[in-house]
């Protein structure tokens, strides 16, 4: 709808009017996402935990992570 809004309207004003509405959509989303999951997921966590690890200068593969472990990997 908002891609449709920033190709049917006329002037300057009525377009900086539709991109603040569509940034305030997203920082709204991105809110209410956060504020539903806010734990973050699996992949979320070992992509820090690897990019701690590069910045270190330590291998990422083949290296046991315990810290980034909720459960129990099934085998």
């Amino acid at each position: 709808m908002c891609g449709v809004l920033a190709l049917a309207v006329r002037g300057r004003r009525a377009l900086v009017r539709v991109d603040a509405g569509v940034l305030v959509l997203a920082v709204a989303l991105v809110v209410c996402g956060y504020w539903l999951n806010h734990a973050g997921a699996d992949e979320g966590v070992l992509t820090a935990q690897a990019a701690t690890e590069i910045a270190h200068g330590r291998p990422v593969y083949g290296q046991p992570w315990p810290c980034c472990s909720t459960r129990p990997i099934p085998a």
